[in-house]
């Protein structure tokens, strides 16, 4: 079984920053997912969830 090593926030950017940076060119038909966390209130119903649509 492989070992699992506690990453920092900062190894973590660098990880997906590195996958994001690979491909030859952006394309707009690809898939995005966004992870709102925290985000429950009426803070997020009025002003973070209608600029995300």
């Amino acid at each position: 079984m492989a070992e699992q090593v506690a990453l920092s926030r900062t190894q973590v950017c660098g990880i997906l920053r590195e996958e994001l940076f690979q491909g030859d060119a952006f394309h707009q038909s690809d898939t995005h997912i966004f992870i709102i966390m925290g985000a429950s209130g009426d803070l997020a119903k009025k002003k973070i969830y209608p600029t995300i649509w």
